[in-house]
């Protein structure tokens, strides 16, 4: 059994003034249960000492999707759009990828994961797709729309390893965000394409490194065409 280190995401209530709650789906656990794979889930209300000792015990790490990132860690303001920052969770998880990228631990970023690897990397995110995608629908009205909704193409980069890896050069993926990498950042390239130009996958360039991010949701899929990078994230966390 591997340590994967998992980030939880933070919901707040409007109706209550304190106690948020900090959680992870079932989907997320599921997932990494079915590939022996424990978690160490952590809070940005722990301290750093606690926040590192767990992450050095841990062989890989996963983000979770969640809210939308605050604009100002790419250099943009606020969009009428985009939701209220969940400032302790943002600098949690930052600071985390920033040591995943210097460390090179093996990682997998879904959703809002997948936007802050973009982020830690210099990159930038679309506040709001469907301003500059109209043609095309990603968003749902809550998570049940992932496993019911209708699923979209993406189109992989032939030369990606993304691509050598699911042994397709096109899948289908189920979609639940409003936002979206614009730039994928220093080291990363944008392997993964909606028919319309919306980034859906990015990977590093250095092929010695497992480390992508997914825009979909593949935890809600049982055996959905992106199942295959989960076991090679458990591989190389197991290799670690």
């Amino acid at each position: 059994m591997k340590e994967v280190l998992v980030p939880l995401a933070t919901f707040k209530n409007t109706k209550e003034k304190y106690a948020p709650f900090h959680f992870a789906r079932e989907t997320y656990i599921k997932k990494l249960v079915q590939y022996h794979l424990l978690p160490y889930f952590v809070s940005h209300v722990m301290t750093i000492q606690m926040i590192d000792e767990l992450y050095d015990q841990s062989q890989g790490v996963l983000l979770m999707g969640g809210a939308d990132w605050n604009p100002s860690l790419y250099g943009e303001t606020k969009g009428g759009k985009t939701q209220e920052p969940e400032r302790g969770r943002d600098m949690m998880e930052q600071y985390i990828l920033k040591k995943v990228l210097a460390d090179k631990k093996p990682f997998l970023g879904i959703c809002r994961g997948h936007q802050g690897l973009a982020i830690a990397s210099g990159g930038k995110l679309i506040q709001h797709v469907a301003d500059e995608f109209p043609s095309e629908k990603h968003d749902v009205e809550n998570y049940d729309g992932l496993f019911s909704g209708q699923k979209h193409e993406v189109v992989l980069d032939p030369s990606s390893r993304i691509a050598q890896l699911l042994g397709k050069e096109k899948i289908n993926v189920n979609s639940g965000h409003h936002q979206a990498v614009r730039e994928a950042g220093h080291n990363m390239k944008i392997v993964g394409e909606s028919p319309a130009g919306v980034a859906e996958i990015i990977e590093h360039t250095d092929s010695s490194f497992f480390c992508y991010g997914v825009q979909c949701h593949p935890e809600a899929d049982t055996n959905g065409d992106l199942e295959r990078l989960f076991a090679a994230f458990a591989k190389a966390v197991v290799s670690s």
